[in-house]
């Protein structure tokens, strides 16, 4: 037999098609995608023909090429697995509370059913319910934010990013703007400041150094071309040791002498003050506007434990220009967004009860006490499930969690987990088979063990994580 033999061996796109099992298949998910997969998986057994060397096609032949029934029961598992949404709920066991892979902020139950309830029907997203009118988009997002901060005036996108670009490409485009060296970060994605600038129009003017910018630096810098000062605050890395910087307030009354706007990126965005919880020592939105900065902006899905979005405070005739400017209709938020984020932001008229319902909130401000309660509860779950002679040894254990998502990178919390060790060390396949369980477990393989911290775990998946894992624990081929 030959190469050509086993080319003519395949069977043809219409007979394959006729077939009982695949017709099914295109009622089912749609005759071009069945089509499709059907070509794809010919091409792959033509590609597979075309290696072979001459003397395996005499020694394998009837291996080579598989027969019709295997031929269709590839295209039919190729079809089930495009089919499914690649974007899954997944269990954070890893103790990063914002982790940006993951999601960063998980909504409130109370902020994530009215996003479902507003998702399922229409909304007045743009229509005043009590005028019977045309309506502005966010309205109740933005009086909130007013209320909160203490702001004049305030403006929600879709992300921080596009905040910072709408920003400089109405008062800056064309025109320097004054930052400092050590400040100009990486936000993430391998996305720059000095990009994100550039592309909203600006002319960066750095000053300074990396560890120490004096006031007088921005001052010496500051000419006719100049339109703004921008400061970005680095909460995604700390400079420390022997350091300086501007205030907000040094760098108002500069600005301000000079007829220049004074723009702060705060990033994280924090509207409660944590310091009072122990965590950190991140900056409020309401300080940094009380503080003299003419416009603020920062993420709502990061500390403010909301959707994502770019929230901008400030002055109310900036504000006022930037809404009006052509780029908000590329840069504003849909109605999900917009139910999520006023959900949220409702929580904070209490700050007892946003604290204990914003999921970031209560996972940052958990006590030690409770979590090694929390993870008790986890391990004697998974206890109960196992029989004498299962392999497995489940154990509470101390360990360091993390903010994460790019907020107070220095800030180590500290946490429980429940550590499960096996025989059989958990190296990368046990790893990727967390990965391909229904519900996923991310969690943090170290020393060869399982690692599951639960101050990003939600005690209503205790159970789920229980099912799922033992199958895989008490199995000796991983």
């Amino acid at each position: 037999m030959t190469k050509q033999d086993l080319f003519r061996k395949i069977p043809k796109v219409d007979q394959l098609m006729g077939r009982v099992d695949l017709r099914a298949l295109s009622d089912m998910y749609g005759e071009q995608l069945v089509l499709d997969t059907v070509r794809d998986v010919l091409d792959a057994v033509r590609g597979a023909i075309a290696e072979i060397n001459e003397k395996t096609v005499k020694d394998q032949s009837g291996e080579i090429v598989p027969d019709d029934e295997q031929i269709c029961q590839r295209i039919a598992q190729e079809i089930i697995s495009f089919a499914q949404p690649q974007l899954k709920r997944v269990i954070n066991a890893t103790g990063t509370v914002l982790h940006t892979n993951l999601g960063r902020a998980p909504l409130s139950e109370k902020a994530a059913r009215y996003v479902a309830d507003i998702a399922a029907g229409n909304a007045n997203i743009e229509y005043n319910l009590h005028h019977g009118a045309r309506g502005k988009r966010a309205a109740g997002c933005e009086e909130l934010m007013i209320r909160l901060t203490g702001a004049e005036d305030a403006l929600i996108v879709n992300n921080n990013a596009a905040a910072i670009m709408l920003i400089l490409n109405t008062f800056c485009r064309g025109h320097e703007v004054i930052v400092s060296r050590g400040e100009l970060v990486e936000i993430g994605g391998q996305f720059r400041m000095p990009d994100v600038m550039e592309a909203g129009g600006a002319l960066l003017r750095e000053v300074g150094t990396t560890n120490k910018t004096h006031l007088t630096d921005y001052e010496k810098a500051i000419t006719p071309d100049t339109a703004a000062v921008m400061k970005v605050h680095t909460s995604n890395y700390k400079i420390l040791g022997f350091t300086e910087e501007a205030s907000i307030g040094e760098l108002s009354e500069l600005s301000h002498q000079h007829n220049l706007i004074l723009i702060e990126d705060l990033g994280s965005g924090a509207l409660v003050d944590l310091i009072q919880y122990g965590v950190g020592d991140e900056p409020t939105v309401g300080q940094s506007v009380h503080d003299g900065a003419d416009l603020v902006c920062f993420s709502a899905d990061k500390l403010l434990g909301g959707p994502q979005a770019g929230i901008v405070l400030g002055r109310h005739d900036l504000i006022h220009q930037m809404k009006a400017h052509p780029m908000m209709r590329a840069l504003r938020i849909d109605k999900l967004v917009a139910a999520a984020l006023e959900q949220t932001l409702l929580l904070y008229l209490n700050e007892k009860k946003a604290v204990s319902e914003i999921p970031v909130l209560a996972m940052l401000t958990a006590s030690d006490e409770e979590l090694i309660e929390k993870a008790g509860r986890l391990a004697a779950i998974i206890s109960e499930r196992m029989t004498g002679s299962d392999p497995v040894n489940v154990a509470v254990e101390s360990c360091i969690d993390q903010v994460g998502g790019g907020s107070m990178p220095t800030v180590e919390l500290c946490g429980a987990a429940v550590r499960i060790h096996r025989r059989e060390q958990a190296g990368e396949k046990f790893r990727l088979k967390l990965l391909d369980l229904p519900v996923p477990i991310v969690g943090r393989l170290s020393e060869g063990d399982l690692w599951l911290s639960v101050r990003t775990v939600k005690e209503a998946d205790f159970e789920l994580i229980a099912d799922e894992l033992i199958p895989l624990l008490c199995r000796k081929d991983d």
